[in-house]
């Protein structure tokens, strides 16, 4: 029997099992540096998604019927045959890393590049749930299992869709360019992302009088627009080096060639 912190003769030190696991990384050991944020943000491409057939393409629409767009449109879909709502760990891993970046030390540049992806990332999940389901909760934070807010109802569209745009507008604003490396998140991409939402927000306002946002959809259209022209005038993307303008792009559809 160990009395009076006696451990077999050896005094036991008060402070001996409270330590941070070594197999592990932990919040209070990690988020330090930038070199740490990339590295978290490196976790997060497995969320981007890579589309390989012209069913996930803009050239396309997906008319699977085992698809949830299907049974939304029969009239099928419940809260108990509706996909698509699991995921909601992925952003619990974007909004922890975005709530400890503040502890980073070092090239601010850096670090507000990393935190910009992370941003990026949130802004990809959420124009998904919105272009899905319109309405639902925001969070901008992580959930305790005891957390109230766990059970909250939906949030507007109106605040989804700023909160959307306020991470793409800090993406845009602090991500680098790709300097060479195209294999990761960059300025062109957020621009390219903020483009496509602004667009797809702005008409969905417009010509979805029901959701009584009409009046509020120019400021998306313009900021679509600002986005693409900033791409266009960077000069790094073309469709091909003709210079036919639209008939290039054309050429890209109706071509018996891949040459065109």
């Amino acid at each position: 029997m160990f009395r009076n912190g006696d451990c077999g003769g050896g005094i036991m030190q008060k402070d001996f099992l409270d330590r941070f696991p070594k197999t592990e990384v932990t919040k209070e050991v990690f988020f330090n540096t930038p070199q740490d944020l990339e590295t978290y943000t490196n976790g997060l491409y497995v969320q981007q998604g890579v589309p390989f057939n012209d069913i996930e393409s803009d050239n396309t629409s997906n008319y699977q019927a085992a698809g949830y767009i299907d049974g939304l449109v029969r009239g099928t879909t419940t809260p108990v045959t509706v996909s698509g709502w699991s995921d909601w760990d992925r952003l619990r891993r974007i909004n922890f890393m975005l709530e400890n970046s503040g502890k980073a030390q070092g090239d601010q540049a850096a670090i507000r590049h990393f935190i910009g992806i992370a941003k990026y990332f949130r802004a990809m999940y959420y124009f998904t749930k919105l272009r899905d389901y319109s309405d639902v909760p925001w969070y901008g934070k992580t959930l305790a299992t005891d957390d109230p807010d766990l059970y909250k109802g939906r949030d507007t569209r109106a605040l989804i869709a700023d909160s959307i745009l306020a991470d793409l507008n800090y993406a845009v604003e602090n991500i680098k360019p790709d300097e060479g490396n195209r294999t990761r998140v960059s300025k062109w991409a957020a621009l390219a992302v903020l483009s496509r939402f602004g667009l797809y927000e702005g008409t969905f306002r417009k010509y979805h009088p029901e959701v009584n946002l009409a009046a509020d959809s120019k400021r998306f259209l313009e900021r679509s627009v600002w986005a693409a022209e900033q791409l266009m005038a960077s000069n790094r993307f073309t469709i091909n080096n003709t210079g036919k303008g639209g008939e290039d792009y054309r050429n890209l559809f109706c071509s018996a060639t891949s040459t065109a």
